[in-house]
């Protein structure tokens, strides 16, 4: 097979007519006293006729550091560890001199920092002289930051120390060696983001402004370092100190929470995935709790309506661990009373249907959908079976207590002992209370009688208004 190119032709008459019009300006102005001028301010970068090191350093040890050109800086931290090989008497006091000469002159000090840093991240053969590493100054007056980072890096546990110092600056490894102008890549950079937990979650250290901090180290990290981050957190912070921790439980639960599709849960050790649930209800407790403190404070305390509230809130307290997400439903009139309270709270209003008003809570406990009302003497407990067309009303459509009750499911009072009925329902249902809380105390025979007489008004009630709600939503 033949390959066929195309030929080119030139007309020879016609030559390209490029011309050095730039070259041509600048060696016409030369001519002239202004370029000659400027070009007496451009720094010396080379000698007519080189000079030994041996002859460099003369210089330098005698402090006659202007008779040293950028180039022979260059050339002297090259070749120092080659020259102190053959004057080995003088290479501690020639080193010295350099790092005396470097304290004047902060283009060289860097570039000594910078060589330092790299002999101890590995490069010892090539990267200066250890004559230059041996004699380095703890008294260097400029870059302070540059120095800690090298003070630290010579040293044992290195990458866990530099972790800690990027806490205090609120900068990621790579931030603070580039704030510093020092080599970014180094191994121990990458080896202090394995740290950043560990640093974070130190009791002495812990401290919520430095949450953004943490999050961005996170999102640096290899998905490795990530897991085991995350793991070490989950492990190390108790649920009670981690719900303060708005930012990062709202960042796990985007990344690792189970109901998160593509979410990294199932990487999570068990653990971890107990502690992330009780991180996420300790949250979602706490705003709950909140408001109900907010509303017990615009109460009288011996009306029925305070007890009423204030008993509701105690016994979720002890299922605070169980539930990942809740929803708060307000009546109007709620909403009203706390008023400027509410702004930034995620809070719901119950559409107004004629029932008794009362406040709403929606739990969610994985399989199971709790909804509680809180007041009123027909109030009740639901349980609702989790599935996507409940989850989509519960968690997205405008409510009302009668809808609520359209849903039907199964459900419990608030009548007499309640709270010791309720447990073991719940119970039955495979949602227990947090681990280590102390079970209500088992009643008597004749408060069992008493309770089981208040049933059965109460569910004649229960069934009437179930009744008024299938009328209003069909």
């Amino acid at each position: 097979m033949n390959v066929r190119f195309r030929q080119l032709h030139l007309n020879p008459s016609q030559p390209p007519s490029y011309q050095p019009t730039e070259l041509l300006k600048l060696s016409k102005g030369l001519k002239t006293n202004s370029y000659l001028k400027n070009l007496a301010n451009i720094p010396r970068l080379f000698r007519t006729k080189f000079r030994s090191l041996t002859e460099i350093l003369s210089d330098i040890q005698s402090n006659q550091i202007e008779q040293v050109s950028v180039l022979e800086w260059v050339y002297c931290l090259y070749h120092k560890n080659t020259w102190d090989a053959k004057n080995p008497d003088l290479r501690i006091a020639s080193s010295q001199a350099i790092w005396k000469a470097a304290n004047k002159n902060s283009w060289l000090l860097q570039k000594l920092l910078w060589r330092v840093v790299l002999y101890y991240s590995g490069q010892r053969e090539t990267a200066i002289a250890s004559s230059l590493v041996d004699t380095f100054p703890s008294n260097i007056k400029s870059n302070s930051l540059a120095i800690q980072i090298i003070n630290i890096i010579k040293q044992p546990h290195a990458a866990k120390k530099l972790a800690q110092l990027c806490y205090t600056n609120l900068l990621l490894p790579q931030q603070l060696l580039e704030q510093s102008h020092l080599p970014t890549w180094i191994p121990v950079a990458t080896e202090a983001l394995n740290h950043v937990a560990e640093v974070f979650s130190d009791p002495s250290n812990i401290n919520y402004k430095h949450t953004d901090w943490l999050l961005r180290c996170l999102n640096q990290m290899s998905a490795d370092q990530q897991l085991l981050a995350v793991d070490s957190l989950l492990n190390k912070i108790s649920p009670e100190l981690g719900a303060n921790l708005t930012q990062l439980v709202t960042w796990l639960e985007e990344n690792y929470s189970p109901r998160v599709t593509n979410s990294r849960w199932n990487q999570l050790s068990l653990f971890a995935k107990s502690a992330l649930r009780k991180w996420i209800g300790a949250v979602n407790y706490r705003d709950f709790a909140n408001l109900i403190d907010q509303l017990l404070e615009t109460l009288d305390q011996n009306s029925l309506d305070f007890k009423q509230l204030k008993s509701r809130r105690k016994f979720w307290a002890d299922y605070s661990d169980r539930f990942q997400r809740l929803r708060i439903l307000f009546p109007q009139n709620s909403v009203n009373i706390l008023g400027s309270y509410l702004h930034g709270q995620d809070v719901s209003i119950l559409i107004d249907d004629g029932s008794e008003p009362t406040e709403v809570c929606i739990f969610d406990f994985g399989d199971w959908f709790v909804i509680e009302f809180f007041r009123g003497w027909s109030s009740e407990i639901r349980l609702i079976a989790n599935n996507p067309e409940t989850e989509a009303i519960l968690f997205g459509d405008n409510l009302s207590v009668k809808r609520l009750r359209c849903l039907g499911g199964k459900r419990h009072d608030h009548r007499y002992l309640w709270q010791f009925s309720c447990e073991e329902w719940l119970n039955q249902n495979q949602i227990p209370p947090n681990s280590g809380t102390k079970p209500y105390p088992n009643p008597t025979s004749q408060q069992l009688q008493d309770r089981n007489h208040q049933l059965i008004e109460w569910n004649r009630v229960i069934q009437k208004l179930e009744k008024e709600a299938q009328e209003y939503c069909f």
